[in-house]
């Protein structure tokens, strides 16, 4: 049986408590400045129910997810619009990284990640017990950032779309804004304006086209965001159209020639011991017919959890976590 909370399904070994939870998973399911297919707002519950499809064991891993603390908050309220619902995502996430919980957002479309890359903004600020459980220290200097790697079809990268600078078109603009733009990098990218373009080369924001990584292979294109990227930390923010619709057809705005399932695994698996928090973006259950999106959405999310748990157990950085008063 698929179990519910407050009238949302909960995602698979997500019932823990969130005192006792390593995880947290919230819903945001909002889509109001979809500009070609809409519907993402019904992702979050089309993860959780694919989440229902696999064994609990992940056996690459060694790992059951039942063995770690998994909390599913549900869906954040309706938003009516972008400020109010990127500001309850700022909160919420907030309030996870203030209890040394890993956050993991599920749009919802894209302009979520606005929210959740603001909630995890100045580090400095977070209790000591928290900078232990996330930087594996209790101290960090005050002008310590994240960073943030972006999977994307789309640069994302306009300064406003449709007079909105909340877009999803917009998303990466506003990213580097808070992080600085050489602490940001787009993987999988195959598509953008000529002014995105230019805007790039003048502000010194880096991507990597999905033909690079099909020319290079992923592994040697890791090694370029390594390099590029120095904080220590990582936000990854995972919009589903960067992957192929071969794959993935139940996008808002699917791309032609991009990044295989196989590819985001391996980046997951790359980066996990510098990622803090998470989001998996612009499923779009209407045009997914077949659930093969929505199974690759959870099955990412499952992947984020397993390799994020095994280093921070490396550190001593799982395990309960109990509230926290802000610094």
């Amino acid at each position: 049986m698929i179990k519910t909370y407050h009238r949302n399904i909960l995602f698979a070994e997500g019932n823990a408590k969130l005192e006792d939870s390593e995880f947290a998973i919230l819903g945001v399911p909002y889509d109001r400045s979809s500009s070609f297919r809409t519907g993402q707002r019904t992702g979050p519950n089309a993860i959780r129910e694919s989440s229902w499809n696999f064994e609990p064991y992940m056996f690459e891993h060694s790992i059951d997810l039942r063995s770690i603390g998994i909390h599913d908050m549900g869906n954040i309220d309706e938003c009516g619009d972008a400020e109010s619902m990127i500001d309850a995502v700022e909160k919420d996430v907030r309030t996870l990284l203030c209890r040394g919980i890993f956050p993991i957002l599920l749009g919802g479309e894209h302009s979520i990640t606005i929210g959740g890359i603001r909630g995890v903004t100045r580090p400095s600020g977070l209790p000591p017990e928290a900078k232990e459980k996330v930087f594996g220290r209790r101290e960090i200097p005050p002008d310590e950032n994240i960073g943030a790697v972006v999977i994307d079809a789309h640069f994302d990268l306009r300064d406003s779309y449709l007079d909105d600078r909340y877009s999803h078109a917009c998303v990466t603009r506003r990213i580097t804004e808070l992080l600085g733009c050489e602490n940001v990098v787009v993987v999988g990218v195959r598509s953008m304006s000529e002014e995105e373009h230019h805007h790039a080369s003048e502000s010194g924001v880096s991507f990597i086209s999905s033909y690079d990584v099909k020319k290079d292979g992923i592994d040697l294109c890791l090694k370029k965001v390594t390099n590029i990227i120095k904080p220590e930390k990582l936000y990854l923010s995972i919009d589903l159209d960067g992957v192929d619709p071969g794959f993935a057809p139940g996008v808002s705005t699917p791309e032609p020639f991009g990044l295989t399932p196989d590819d985001v695994k391996r980046i997951i698996n790359l980066l996990g011991d510098r990622i803090i928090a998470a989001d998996v973006v612009e499923l779009t259950p209407p045009f997914d017919p077949s659930g093969i999106t929505s199974a690759l959405a959870a099955r990412i999310v499952r992947e984020i959890i397993a390799v994020a748990h095994l280093h921070r157990r490396k550190t001593g950085a799982h395990g309960s976590s109990q509230p926290i008063k802000p610094e």
